[in-house]
């Protein structure tokens, strides 16, 4: 009797555990970027259940651009907003009340391609590459934008004249891809896939690939420390301090599994899917997402360095785009990591 009686106690329990709810999830909206592996941890944070284990049930929303983000975070429709850090300090200063949280490259994204056939030697610096492409057209995602900051930041560098600096708004990679092909400019400062794409067709090569470390001039290299980060409103902080720090901790668990070897194949495939090869062009799609995640992948982290907010700081106040600084307490949660 008393081994049924503890079977009737066990099955009993079962049940109960049965039929409990599930414990609620939290519902946030994430910014990506459609057509760019620069969203890859949001991707991942779905595809390999990140985001469920912490509690959080995630949608996606694409948006070409940061202001049109920053509106839909300042309406509420959206909660993390992915941008580089000039933008996270261009919101704040105007009064958009928002915190970064969780850091996503660490790394200047950026590099200068040029066409095949400029003389640009070996392994040239900054002052090599912008006395090859004075006078020459130059591809820029658009003006006013950090592109464009640190397109002329190269010919500076290179004491370029300010008139044989020639920048051609070719907006982002697939446009800019499609004046390369056209031969209507002569090099781009871009961003993945344009540098892949580009070196493969065998129509150009990368000059000045500030995605390795000392290879640009200081005002390119200083503001990669804290190039891209995660924000959310502090209204949205403030009322859910436990999501924000769930989907920080997220970003954390999908930092570790993307840089672990063994995820590997798992990652060639999310690339292919997310970022497949440009329609009419024959290239190896296997060699092209290796290619892509290889040259993409060291600039992915979740640190936000102060001295990469300073950096920026530095050139917005210089460009006049702020009156003065924005502290980098009053820019980053204090769970982030710095």
């Amino acid at each position: 009797m008393m081994r049924r009686a503890v079977l009737r106690y066990c099955l009993a329990v079962i049940a109960m555990l049965a039929v409990r709810p599930a414990l609620a999830e939290t519902n946030i909206v994430i910014h990506i970027y459609p057509g760019s592996l620069l969203s890859l941890y949001p991707q991942v944070g779905i595809d390999q259940g990140f985001y469920k284990a912490e509690g959080l049930s995630a949608t996606l929303l694409p948006m070409a651009s940061g202001p049109e983000a920053n509106a839909a975070l300042a309406g509420g429709s959206l909660n993390f907003v992915l941008n580089t850090s000039d933008n996270l300090i261009l919101a704040r200063s105007r009064g958009l009340p928002v915190v970064a949280v969780v850091g996503n490259q660490v790394r200047n994204f950026y590099s200068l391609v040029a066409r095949k056939d400029i003389d640009v030697p070996p392994n040239a610096n900054a002052q090599q590459v912008a006395a090859a492409l004075a006078g020459k057209k130059v591809g820029i995602n658009a003006t006013g934008t950090n592109g464009e900051r640190f397109t002329r930041a190269i010919f500076a560098a290179g004491n370029v004249p300010t008139n044989q600096v020639n920048l051609v708004t070719v907006g982002a990679p697939p446009s800019a891809l499609a004046a390369f092909a056209a031969k209507s400019i002569d090099g781009a400062f871009s961003w993945e896939p344009f540098q892949t794409v580009a070196t493969m067709t065998g129509e150009g090569k990368i000059v000045l690939d500030c995605r390795v470390e000392g290879k640009c001039p200081p005002a390119l290299e200083k503001p990669g420390k804290a190039f891209q980060t995660y924000y959310t409103s502090k209204t949205f902080l403030d009322a859910h301090p436990d999501a924000v720090a769930a989907f920080a901790r997220a970003h954390r668990k999908i930092d570790a599994w993307v840089h672990d070897p063994k995820n590997r194949p798992a990652l060639l495939e999310l690339v292919k899917r997310l970022l497949p090869p440009p329609s009419g062009m024959t290239i190896d799609a296997d060699a092209y997402a290796s290619s892509v995640l290889d040259h993409s992948l060291p600039a992915f982290g979740t640190t936000i360095d102060p001295e990469g907010l300073a950096a920026w700081n530095e050139q917005l106040v210089e460009a006049k785009l702020i009156p003065t600084a924005v502290s980098a307490s009053d820019l980053v949660w204090s769970g982030a990591l710095k």
